[in-house]
C-alpha cells in the first residue's frame, strides 16, 4: 500500500518490535527505554503526566510502566515540591546506567534498521522526519 500515513505507521511499528526484541534483553520494553530518555533529556524532574504526554500514553499506562521502572530500582519517585499534590521522577544511578546500556542497543538497532537505505537516503529521510515533526510542533 502506498499510502503516506499508513506506511509511517507500519515502520515505526515494525521498529518498535525490533526494538522491544532487543532491548527485552537488557529488561526494559521501548515503553520503559522511551520513560527512561525523557526524564534522561529533562534538565529537571519530570512528573509522571509530564512523561505521559511527552511519550504520547495515557497516565493510567504511563503509572503502571513508572511502577515497574521503580520496581526494577532504575527510578525514583518523590513528591514535588512546587505541589504535593505531584510526584516527580528521578533516575537512579542504576538508571542511568541502564539508559547508557540501552542507548548503545538502540543505536546498534537502528543502524541495523535503516541498512536497507543508503547513507545518503537515511539522512535524507532524517531532515524529512524532523520537518514533520516541526511542522506538526511534536516532540
Amino acid at each position: 500500500m502506498n499510502n503516506f500515513g499508513y506506511l509511517i505507521m507500519n515502520v515505526a511499528k515494525e521498529l518498535r518490535y525490533q526494538l522491544n526484541g532487543a532491548l527485552k534483553k537488557a529488561g526494559v520494553t521501548s515503553a520503559q527505554w522511551a520513560v527512561i530518555v525523557q526524564m534522561k533529556l529533562a534538565k529537571v524532574p519530570l512528573t509522571s503526566a509530564q512523561i505521559a504526554d511527552l511519550v504520547g500514553m495515557d497516565r493510567a499506562t504511563i503509572s503502571g510502566v513508572v511502577k515497574r521502572l521503580e520496581a526494577k530500582e532504575l527510578v525514583t519517585i518523590q513528591t514535588s515540591a512546587e505541589d504535593r499534590r505531584a510526584r516527580t521522577l528521578t533516575l537512579t544511578a542504576k538508571g542511568q546506567k541502564m539508559f547508557d546500556h540501552c542507548e548503545r542497543i538502540a543505536n546498534v538497532q537502528m543502524s541495523d534498521f535503516a541498512a536497507p537505505l543508503e547513507q545518503e537516503e537515511q539522512e535524507a529521510l532524517v531532515r524529512l522526519l524532523i520537518k514533520l515533526e516541526e511542522g506538526h510542533h511534536v516532540g
